[in-house]
């Protein structure tokens, strides 16, 4: 078992700033990050130069907007602009002052920050929580791959009006009666449309191997569902599908059926969960 005095959510530039004073607190401490490195976000600020502050903020500090104006105040007063360029001269990084008062490491690269407190939480054995998980993990690629459990795969020729009815009365599903999911296998996509105002509706006309035609909607990961076909299959069968061409987009989806009334008419539908 790992214990810390303290643990950072985030390796970003405040992150990284709280970890290393801790430390020098005597705070037993480490940074849990999400992202695949650390300081990642420094790397694009100031346009690749990192503008780590600037020698006009100064008292008072009648620039900033809050609906606490004190806590500004309060973090200058204590902190100032002076501090901050004692605080990277202590870890290594010289400073420079270019236009407008703006302050940048000399190199002019925020690289050369971002090194420089990687570097830091080094020397003081600052214990990155990401790369400890990742080298004392056993989990095998196989064990990251996305499992769906199923309760049948189900043709689309067999979903009827009255076995909807059915499901119905075994609402309402949650925690402990959980809705039924069922797959479906070798669906083509012989139309696409996307619909909603902002585009966050899809609407399919799908046909299985048996040439049951049907339509299915997809109302969530819209995006996920879209570069999915642009990965596999490539937007030039996309456009295809789009205009409802001849294409060669297939997949595997899983799916709960519904009824889609409109305007006094009844149509079976199908709502498309996850898909390959």
């Amino acid at each position: 078992m790992i214990y810390h005095d303290c643990l950072i959510v985030g390796g970003g530039a405040s992150g990284i700033i709280a970890a290393l004073v801790a430390k020098d607190l005597g705070k037993d401490v480490a940074i849990i990050e999400g992202t695949d490195r650390i300081g990642k976000k420094i790397l694009t600020t100031g346009n690749g130069r990192c503008n780590i502050s600037n020698v006009n903020i100064v008292s008072p500090f009648s620039n900033y907007n809050s609906e606490n104006n004190n806590f500004f105040n309060y973090c200058l007063e204590n902190f100032s602009v002076e501090n901050t360029k004692n605080l990277f001269l202590t870890l290594g990084l010289p400073i420079i002052e270019l236009e407008k008062g703006k302050l940048y490491p000399e190199s002019v690269q925020a690289s050369s920050v971002v090194d420089i407190l990687k570097l830091s939480l080094e020397e003081k054995n600052i214990d990155l929580f990401r790369k400890m998980l990742n080298e004392n993990c056993n989990l095998t690629q196989e064990d990251l791959y996305l499992k769906v459990w199923i309760d049948m795969q189900l043709p689309l020729e067999y979903v009827t009006m009255n076995m909807i009815q059915e499901l119905s009365i075994i609402k309402p599903f949650g925690k402990g009666n959980e809705k039924p999911i069922f797959a479906e296998k070798h669906l083509k996509i012989n139309k696409l449309q996307i619909l909603g105002k902002n585009g966050n509706v899809l609407k399919l006309t799908i046909t299985n191997s048996s040439s049951y035609t049907m339509t299915a909607m997809i109302f969530s990961r819209v995006i996920d569902f879209m570069e999915f076909l642009k990965n596999k299959f490539g937007q030039e069968e996309i456009n295809k599908a789009l205009v409802g061409e001849k294409n060669n987009i297939e997949i595997m989806a899983t799916y709960y059926p519904t009824i889609n009334e409109f305007n006094g008419n009844s149509q079976i539908q199908i709502v498309i969960d996850r898909f390959c």
